[in-house]
């Protein structure tokens, strides 16, 4: 059942159509909307476009301003490449910033699963080791460990999400 509050700037028809079209759906409860994200698609054939990563580490909730103006200066910037932003959570907040960037054609969501993105590359063993899980930064080990596997594993480009393309 998708049920969204209507937006004066987002009509509830565009936004389920663009969210459908990039693999996510619109959940409601009581506490808000919320785009469920389909796991990070690193198929052969998803890879046949050149592509530009952005890891949001740091969405809890929902996708902040600025990491949501990188992702759309690198979509405007670059229409012929598919802007991947990949997440570590499943479930966003549907706030404005994601429903901008669900209008953007070029802009594909995933949610980033390490056992995948490291198996096959040099930093698998890192990955399952007692070193990395007892390490007093694991998030940042982590993010900086996917960030080497994504290029290592799938070239293309690596964006911070505080760079903006111009």
């Amino acid at each position: 059942i998708l049920m969204l509050r209507s937006h004066r700037s987002f009509p509830e028809a565009d936004i389920a159509s663009f969210a459908a079209q990039k693999g996510c759906t619109i959940l409601s409860n009581a506490t808000g909307t919320f785009l469920h994200l389909p796991d990070a698609d690193f198929s052969q054939e998803s890879l046949k476009t050149p592509r530009i990563f952005l890891l949001e580490a740091s969405a809890t909730g929902g996708l902040r301003p600025r990491p949501a103006c990188t992702v759309e200066s690198a979509a405007r910037h670059h229409p012929s490449e598919t802007v991947q932003l990949l997440f570590i959570v499943k479930v966003l907040l549907l706030n404005n910033a994601l429903k901008s960037l669900l209008r953007l054609p070029n802009v594909r969501f995933g949610v980033l699963i390490p056992e995948r993105l490291f198996a096959q590359t040099p930093l698998q063993e890192w990955y399952a080791s007692p070193q990395r899980q007892a390490s007093r930064y694991p998030a940042s080990h982590l993010s900086d460990a996917s960030r080497i596997a994504l290029l290592y594993k799938l070239g293309g480009t690596y964006l911070d999400t505080d760079m903006v393309v111009l």
